[in-house]
């Protein structure tokens, strides 16, 4: 199981895409409120790989949508420092009139 070779128990693993649902849900409102658009997320999913790995999928798969992408840095603090990376590949609807 990719989540034990990585070093996380299951609930750990939990844990951190609750976590990663939670800032997306905060992130993605505040973008909604300062642009004045409606943002739809689904959930957001948790891969642990080389970030190379992880980033060429998307990257090929909507690489032919489009050329721009969000990326927020974020810092967490308390025992250790942890850097974290929301990236957010926007699917704009041709047909939608703004």
């Amino acid at each position: 199981d990719m989540v034990q070779q990585e070093g996380f128990s299951e609930i750990e693993f939990s844990a951190m895409q609750e976590i990663g649902n939670i800032i997306t849900g905060a992130y993605l409102n505040s973008l909604s409120m300062m642009t004045n658009l409606t943002i739809i997320p689904t959930p957001p999913s948790l891969t642990l790989d080389m970030a190379g790995a992880i980033l060429s999928v998307p990257a090929i798969e909507f690489g032919t949508l489009g050329d721009k992408i969000l990326l927020i840095q974020s810092q967490f603090y308390d025992e250790v420092e942890i850097d974290g990376y929301f990236i957010w590949f926007p699917i704009l609807n041709p047909t939608r009139r703004f």
